[in-house]
């Protein structure tokens, strides 16, 4: 099998600061994340791929237009410390058609609102609590 891979990879990750997190735990899981993406991109590198790691921030447009990456593996699971403007990573994406990994934005936007989830779980027959 002759697989194509993309030649340039965008890993982002949470920016991660003590002021946008309620606890030390919590800020320190963030940090770890990162650590995580990247070594996600140093293992794209040994594969031959130009991968590099940013935060999912305000200047990511202006970043991912810089890089020009072929396709984005999207680590992101919170920005400026709150979950609910997660779906502001991939709408941005979507915006610049840059294919990316993960849910989109109608499924980041349902996954951060558990007052909606949970009207959708009801809605068919699933128990919450």
């Amino acid at each position: 099998m002759n697989t194509i891979l993309p030649k340039r990879i965008a890993v982002l990750y949470a920016d991660a600061k003590h002021e946008y997190f309620p606890s030390e735990q919590v800020y320190i899981s963030e940090v770890e994340a990162k650590d995580r993406t990247a070594i996600v991109a140093s293992r794209l590198q040994k594969m031959g791929i130009d991968a590099t790691t940013f935060p999912g921030n305000a200047q990511l447009t202006d970043n991912l237009k810089k890089y020009k990456p072929d396709f984005v593996i999207n680590c992101v699971d919170s920005v400026y410390g709150q979950e609910y403007l997660c779906a502001t990573i991939p709408a941005t994406l979507e915006l610049l058609q840059i294919p990316y990994t993960g849910t989109g934005v109608m499924g980041m936007t349902i996954n951060t609102n558990k007052f909606f989830t949970k009207n959708i779980l009801e809605q068919w027959g699933i128990t919450t609590p």
